[in-house]
């Protein structure tokens, strides 16, 4: 029996190694973005990669007494740390229909604090050129307008692409109230 290395490599073998080096190296672009499309409910919708930490399965909930928002969920309590827990439903103004069993966490950092959103589902990660990048469309409502920078091809359809920038002015916004 021969080892991989005493084997006698096909004819063409040299010239596709060759046209293969040859081709140029395909790169990400500065213009690339990776994002997760997310599920609230019946509602799809994406956001950056890049703001988001890392991915959770669904961590203990921990009330806080005398905090009454319905978007702040309460607290998690992850590698030592309490870190608050925002429900994303609740401050886009979102029918809540989930099983919290069933939600996941995306962990956001913002300014050194790190911050837990729940959503339904993380459905899928996509990489978007700015060709993919679609402007918002006049017709949209108010209420989803307000969140939303723009609007991304998903299977098909546009789905809003979420404003970090606004999601996490209206987190502290709950967290103070």
């Amino acid at each position: 029996m021969q080892t991989f290395f005493e084997k006698i490599p096909p004819d063409d073998y040299l010239e596709a190694c060759s046209q293969c080096l040859a081709e140029p190296e395909v790169s990400k672009k500065p213009e690339d973005m990776g994002v997760l499309v997310i599920r609230l409910g019946d509602a799809y919708m994406a956001w950056r990669a890049n703001a988001c930490l890392t991915l959770l399965a669904m961590h203990p909930i921990h009330r806080l007494p005398h905090r009454h928002h319905p978007a702040l969920c309460g607290l998690i309590a992850l590698s030592g740390q309490l870190i608050p827990c925002l429900s994303l439903a609740h401050v886009l103004h979102l029918p809540v229909t989930w099983d919290v069993s069933q939600a996941s966490l995306m962990l956001l950092g913002q300014e050194g604090q790190p911050t837990a959103m729940m959503v339904d589902a993380v459905v899928s990660y996509m990489r978007l050129n700015h060709q993919d990048v679609l402007p918002l469309p006049d017709a949209m409502a108010e209420h989803e307008r307000y969140a939303s920078e723009s609007m991304v091809l998903w299977q098909g359809q546009p789905i809003p692409l979420l404003s970090e920038e606004q999601v996490l002015h209206d987190f502290e916004r709950c967290m103070q109230a």
